[in-house]
């Protein structure tokens, strides 16, 4: 009691009649009012930075998890080639020419590239066109693939005549069957370093897949 008056009267009288009460007063209001919302912002903070954690946390994950597919990746193109150089020795081993590997080769591109197995199957094929009889070391239907192999080309003139006999049969193939060839090969077992880079050099050109003994 102040002066006959209760304190919450007395409260209200200094807020009306005290202007520095009243200003005192609503700063303490306001600083309760800030200090409140101060602490919803602190625990809004607090469940983004959670957030914010779990997501890094996923997002590092998924980086480890790419890292260990790109290692497995490479691991297991290594164990292809390695494969493929088991398989050339055996085939070497069993009399298996380089027509049958070049063929081999070829149909291991059809698959990467996603051709289905009833569409592969590379081989020999004899062409006949206006009378003419054309027999093809390496042929695919559809896709269409057109090649030649060679035991040696010793000379650039016997290189330059083993591409144009490619692209000979190229063509007469692709009249027959109404369609460009996919894939144009020319397999060579062995050749002197200039003429191999004249064969490069013609492959580039032409868009010719070149395999020199083993190598693409």
């Amino acid at each position: 009691m102040v002066d006959g008056m209760t304190l919450r009267q007395e409260f209200i009288r200094l807020l009306k009649e005290d202007k520095e009460f009243r200003l005192t007063v609503a700063a303490y209001i306001g600083l309760d009012e800030i200090l409140r919302q101060l602490t919803e912002l602190g625990e809004r903070f607090n469940q983004l930075l959670a957030e914010t954690r779990r997501i890094w946390e996923e997002v590092k994950s998924l980086r480890e998890g790419q890292e260990k597919l790109w290692e497995n990746q490479e691991k297991l193109w290594r164990e292809v080639k390695y494969l493929r150089v088991e398989v050339s020795s055996f085939g070497r081993a069993v009399g298996r020419t380089l027509e049958d590997y070049s063929a081999a080769f070829i149909e291991m591109v059809l698959r990467e590239r996603g051709y289905p197995e009833e569409r592969i199957d590379v081989g020999r094929k004899v062409l006949v066109c206006d009378g003419r009889t054309v027999e093809v070391n390496i042929f695919n239907e559809d896709p269409l693939v057109v090649g030649e192999v060679t035991t040696y080309l010793g000379t650039v003139e016997e290189a330059l005549r083993g591409v144009r006999k490619v692209l000979e049969r190229v063509k007469l193939a692709e009249k027959i069957y109404g369609r460009k060839a996919l894939i144009k090969v020319l397999s060579v077992a062995n050749a002197p370093a200039d003429v191999v880079e004249t064969l490069r050099e013609q492959a580039r050109k032409h868009g010719i897949t070149l395999i020199v003994g083993k190598e693409v």
